[in-house]
């Protein structure tokens, strides 16, 4: 996987803009970056402006780390978790994709395969799709999955990444849910912020034009 945002993604840099994105403190995710990096979950080399950028997948995990975790403590335990989680269904229109298993897919893996794809196409194609990301913290899912846009024409896509390989009542295994408690939680990030992120390299202005606000602006204005 490419590295991504030739200009700021760096691990430090990514840090301070994910914090803008989710409107985080800044300290939050430089301290799980540095946390990720002490235990080689993103490359580590030299600081600064010489430091190494993230690939796909290491910007996959931060997104993850950041999504799952209650602070920085349990940020690298949770990551693994949820990261590894394997492909366990996909579903287009709500059919099988496949008729036997489906390939050996980690949720991290698909995850930064979706940050290449909205990286590699223009918005008015993103919000055709209007990509979406799922985790079900409590009871230990995730999903990348598109709405049902049957006005568009376009298939939804719904691909679930979980384990559940045992029965629930056998006391012999370890709960396949091990961050449920009374108080369920689950996050998502829509469409917007998945494109924000793949252009992080890009200006608010350089944004805007992208998809097309200073044309409507425009448009205004002539009226």
């Amino acid at each position: 996987m490419e590295a991504v945002g030739d200009d700021i993604m760096h691990l430090g840099q990514t840090a301070k803009f994910l914090a803008e994105v989710f409107k985080l403190p800044e300290a939050t995710p430089q301290m799980v970056g540095r946390i990720m990096r002490e235990n080689g979950l993103v490359a580590k080399g030299a600081r600064g402006r010489n430091a190494p950028h993230l690939t796909d997948v290491e910007l996959a995990r931060f997104i993850i780390a950041l999504m799952v975790s209650e602070g920085p403590a349990s940020s690298v335990e949770r990551l693994r978790f949820f990261g590894q989680l394997p492909l366990a269904d996909s579903l287009i229109n709500g059919v099988p994709k496949y008729d036997g298993p489906p390939p050996p897919v980690t949720f991290e893996g698909a995850f930064a395969k979706l940050l290449e794809n909205v990286r590699e196409n223009s918005w008015e194609a993103g919000c055709e799709k209007s990509w979406q990301v799922d985790i079900d913290i409590s009871y230990a899912n995730a999903a990348i999955l598109t709405p049902l846009r049957p006005d568009l024409g376009v298939p939804s896509e719904n691909h679930s990444f979980h384990q559940f390989e045992t029965e629930l009542d056998d006391d012999s295994v370890e709960s396949p849910f091990p961050y449920l408690t009374g108080l369920e939680r689950t996050v998502r990030i829509g469409f917007h912020t998945l494109f924000r992120i793949s252009r992080a390299d890009k200006s608010e202005a350089e944004l805007l034009e992208e998809i097309g606000i200073r044309d409507l602006e425009g448009q205004d204005d002539a009226r």
